[in-house]
This record gives C-alpha cells, sequence and structure tokens, in this order.
C-alpha cells in the first residue's frame, strides 16, 4: 500500500500534505522505539526514508521536538496545520495495518503502541 497515494484518495488531502503529516506519524513511532525495531520498521516499509524526510510542522518545529514534548502533541500539531482530525486517524489507522501486516507480533505490537502513544 502507498500511503501517501492511500491518504490522497481517502481523506482528499493533496500529495505533500499527506506526506507531511504520515512523516510526522512515522517520526513519533520512530521516537518511541529501540533502534532494533524500528530498523525491522525502516526495512518493511516503502518510502519511510521519503517520508522522514516530509517530517515538519506548519509552526516550524521538526517532528522529533513535538513527538517528545507530550502524548497527542503529533495530533495537535497536524491538526493545527489544518488537517482534520478524521484524516490524521485514518493515516494512523493505515499504519497500524501495514504494521501488523509486515512486522513480527513482537515488533509491531511496539510499533503500534508507540504510534498510539504518541496521538495520546
Amino acid at each position: 500500500m502507498d500511503l501517501v497515494q492511500d491518504a490522497v484518495r481517502k481523506h482528499r488531502l493533496d500529495p505533500d500534505t499527506a506526506a507531511v503529516a504520515l512523516g510526522n506519524l512515522l517520526f513519533a513511532v520512530r521516537m518511541g522505539l529501540d533502534p532494533r525495531t524500528w530498523e525491522l520498521i525502516r526495512d518493511s516499509l516503502p518510502d519511510v526514508a521519503a517520508l522522514l524526510s516530509r517530517a515538519s510542522t506548519a509552526a516550524g518545529r521538526t517532528a522529533e521536538i513535538v513527538s517528545l514534548t507530550s502524548p497527542g502533541a503529533i495530533r495537535k500539531s497536524l491538526e493545527a496545520s489544518g488537517i482534520p482530525r478524521v484524516a490524521v486517524d485514518g493515516m494512523a489507522n493505515s499504519i497500524r495495518s501495514l504494521l501488523t501486516a509486515d512486522l513480527p507480533t513482537d515488533a509491531a505490537t511496539r510499533a503500534v503502541a508507540a504510534l498510539d502513544r504518541a496521538l495520546g
């Protein structure tokens, strides 16, 4: 599944906005995981490096800073930049689906928990 095209189709976002939002969500997952689990994700998800390179927020803060501030900060930041909550939740669900389909169960469990913590 191409995450960007999925977000464009399901949530009517432009491709650039979708890529930024997905990059932020994936960066939040990365910040909540050990390096070994992240390597599994990096190796299994298509275009993860490209999406991470797009991670930033409308306020100019990087996803790394936002993801460390508090649970839910990524969601609030994305919503503040004009991305509807339903789209944020939908993109998170798409990421969850890929994680659970492509990773060993223990790694998928840790990755989904990191995403859920970041979303608050």
